[in-house]
């Protein structure tokens, strides 16, 4: 899977059929990080939907019809020299899409696991970008922790 940031290059995906819409009638759904992936959007592939649309750079935004829309994510890692952050998981979220909203992916941590104290839960939604509001409902999870360490330490922190 492709990571949706990149430079310059990056590109709108549009998932739906036809000539761009004015971004006033469609919903635009972007991430709060990259340890999150959008996997699926309403049963298809990133890869299927951004062949369809003839689209091999990485992707800025997602352009939604308004509507529901169900959403799978898959956890990924992501670190560098000095840190690293890793979410395990997969999730499938629906939520409805209104026209001219913006739409992040994100994730909270919701507890600590005991037998693993080094690993915390955590629970990822779609939340509007101006009321703040979680706008997405868990439709079907697949385990959902996350690890955070810090390379120059070499400890494991708790998010």
């Amino acid at each position: 899977m492709d990571p949706f940031w990149g430079s310059v290059l990056s590109k709108d995906l549009l998932v739906y059929e036809g000539p761009p819409i004015p971004k006033k009638e469609v919903g635009m759904l972007g991430s709060e990080t990259t340890a999150l992936l959008f996997a699926e959007i309403d049963g298809r592939t990133i890869a299927e939907i951004k062949k369809g649309a003839n689209l091999e750079r990485n992707i800025k935004l997602i352009q939604l019809l308004p509507g529901e829309h169900t959403i799978k994510i898959v956890g990924t890692s992501v670190g560098d020299s000095q840190s690293y952050l890793s979410i395990s998981g997969t999730w499938l979220l629906r939520f409805k899409v209104e026209p001219g909203h913006i739409y992040n992916l994100g994730y909270e941590k919701t507890g600590t696991d005991p037998t693993h104290p080094m690993r915390s839960y955590v629970s990822v939604f779609i939340r509007d970008a101006d009321t703040k509001e979680i706008v997405s409902e868990v439709v079907k999870k697949q385990t959902g922790h996350t690890e955070r360490s810090s390379m120059k330490s070499k400890k494991s922190i708790c998010l």
